[in-house]
This record gives C-alpha cells, structure tokens and sequence, in this order.
C-alpha cells in the first residue's frame, strides 16, 4: 500500500486534528497502511511535534536555519554535553526515519567516545538505540550503531559497532522490523542505503526520537545541522491523542452517533410539520372574504 505523505510545515495543528478525529473513529489507520511524515527543520521547527533540550537554555545551542537545526556546543558549554530535539509524538509498530545532516565543523577531540550528531530512539521501557556521525581520536569520521540494553537494575550495557563514515553530509536510516533494529547510511546522492548493523531491539513503542549534537563527554567544540527527519511507521500517534475506544465497543459508539443524528433528524422534520399544520390553520381562521359583508 502506497505510504500517504505528509510534510509537517505551518498548519500543522488542523493537519494533525484531523488524525485525531481518525482515530477516534477508526481506532487508527486500516491494517497495513503505512503512514508516512516529513518533517523539513530548514522551514520551522514544530513547537507542538518537538520540543529543544540541552541543559536549562537549549535555545541558547540550537537554531533553525537555512541548513536546518543548527546546533552549536562550545567547548565550554557549561556542563551541556548533548543539545538537539525530541519528539513528542509516539511510534507503534516497524518504523523508518531517515535524516539528513550536515558534519559543519566538528574537530577531532583528544577523548571521548565521539563528538558529533546523533540519531537516537528511546522506548517506553528505557531501551533505547543510536546512529551517530562522530569525530573519535586517532580514527577521524566515524559512524557508530549503538545499542543501550537496560538491565533489570536500571544500570545500562553499551554496545556498538562502528563503521566508515560516507562524508561531511549524508543520511543515516534506523529501521525497526519485529523486534529488529538495523542501522543504514547513505551519501546525498547514493540511490540506495547500505545496511551497517543490526541488532535485537525492543517492540514496545518508541517514546522519543532524538536528534543532537554531543561531545562525547570531551570538552570539545561541535557544530552540526539536522536537515529533515523523514519517518514512516505503522502508527504515529500525535502528541494530544484521545482515549482509545476498543474494537467491540468502536462499533456501539458509531451506532450511538447515529441513531443520535437519527433522532435530531426527526424532531426537525416534525418541527416543520407542526409549523406548516399551524399556518393552514391560521388561514382557514383568517378567510381572505367575509361570507356576511355586503356588495
């Protein structure tokens, strides 16, 4: 089934009212339909479908550009060492997104483990995963597939890979499939991604997509921009989502509307058959000649 496409520019409070209204009548979109977003941040930066984050002024690192979101973190960006945007809406079910960035001026850092951009997709459970475009000391431009498994403790393993980096510019794809997450990379003008990493994921709904900038936990300048998000998901579920009514009682609350318009239906069509019964009667009260006057 052919994705529908949705860019996410001014407007989009009537555009996402609409779903709403989908969903409470339908429950969500039809089985198999795929619904399919972009969001360009070189127009806006959504208020209502993303919020900033890094530290107590995140404005202070983060601005909307004909580049897209422009993040700068100075070396000295007092503690901050992540700052970007998250997400406010919800992903159900296999997913896609696909971003675009843009390395701007990222020098190699003397620790760390990568200063650069991040991709991240964080689940409802604390699970989360990441593909980054990272600078690391002695091995220059990196791409990392990373997975941060949480314990039953709360306390976190890491896991990564990494791999060549494409270029300055690029796209990075995070793929969720079951309970699969694969991680790919393209060049701007590659027609296709190649897969560098896959790992056992998680399939609970994604609470949270990040897009940042980090320093790796190294004091080091980082400048980079976000140029699009581009998601496609089984279920996006927008930021204000109603109650959710269950299948069985879906189709009482549908009869229930009806058999309402129903009834306002007849109580207007007997309105109007009292109003056009009083005036046939005004008129034979009110004769237009008067059998007893005269010639």
């Amino acid at each position: 089934m052919k994705p529908r496409m949705l860019v996410c520019r001014q407007g989009t409070a009537r555009q996402f009212a609409g779903l709403l209204l989908l969903a409470l009548l339908t429950g969500g979109p039809p089985a198999g339909a795929v619904e399919s977003y972009r969001f360009d941040f070189r127009v806006e930066l959504d208020p209502q479908m993303f919020r900033l984050y890094g530290g107590s002024s995140p404005e202070d690192f983060c601005t909307t550009s004909a580049e897209g979101l422009r993040i700068v973190l100075p070396e000295q960006a007092n503690g901050v060492g992540t700052a970007g945007v998250a997400s406010r809406f919800v992903l159900r079910g296999d997913f896609v997104l696909t971003a675009r960035y843009n390395m701007l001026d990222c020098p190699v850092p003397k620790g760390g483990y990568g200063a650069g951009l991040t991709m991240v997709v964080i689940d409802v459970t604390g699970q989360y995963g990441s593909l980054q475009s990272v600078m690391q000391k002695d091995r220059g431009h990196r791409l990392v597939a990373h997975r941060a498994v949480r314990e039953t403790s709360g306390k976190y393993t890491h896991l990564a890979s990494d791999h060549p980096a494409p270029g300055q510019t690029g796209r990075i794809r995070l793929t969720r499939s079951g309970s699969v997450l694969l991680y790919s990379v393209a060049a701007d003008d590659a027609p296709g991604f190649k897969t560098l990493h896959e790992t056992e994921f998680t399939i609970h709904d994604i609470s949270e997509v990040q897009l940042a900038a980090q320093t790796g936990e190294w004091p080091c300048p980082v400048e980079g921009a976000w140029v699009d998000l581009e998601v496609q998901a089984d279920r996006l579920i927008p930021p204000v989502s109603p109650v959710p009514i269950p299948g069985p009682l879906r189709w009482t609350f549908l009869l229930l509307v009806v058999l309402v318009a129903a009834q306002l239906a007849a109580m207007w069509a007997g309105r109007r058959s009292r109003r056009a019964r009083s005036a046939r009667a005004q008129e034979q009260e009110d004769p237009t000649v008067d059998p007893q006057a005269g010639p």
